[in-house]
């Protein structure tokens, strides 16, 4: 199984923890099934982290935390080491929320 969208160097990626999500680009490519992500800064510009309306701004973070995902036989993008079904990762945007419920 190959990935629907094939990542390049410089595409978003989003992490989602919950229903919380956080924004990376892609900074490396081993080959089709491996990524290497870096985190990046999102700043909220509209709304508030205590509302359901949330507008953010993305900025690269040379500091921010790096991941390696892998591309498993689920079609599912995981970071390395973890469970094929523990995370969700989306390669194709870049995506920040925080839910306020928490």
């Amino acid at each position: 199984m190959k990935p629907k969208i094939q990542p390049t160097v410089g595409m978003g990626a989003t992490q989602q923890v919950g229903s919380d999500r956080y924004p990376y680009t892609v900074v490396s490519l081993d080959n089709s099934r491996y990524v290497i992500v870096q985190a990046d800064k999102a700043t909220l510009i509209e709304g508030s982290t205590i509302s359901e309306h949330q507008v953010y701004e993305y900025t690269r973070d040379p500091s921010g935390t790096t991941r390696i995902l892998s591309f498993r036989k689920n079609g599912r993008w995981v970071t390395m080491g973890q469970n094929m079904n523990s995370e969700l990762w989306n390669i194709g945007n870049r995506n920040a929320y925080r839910d306020p419920s928490f």
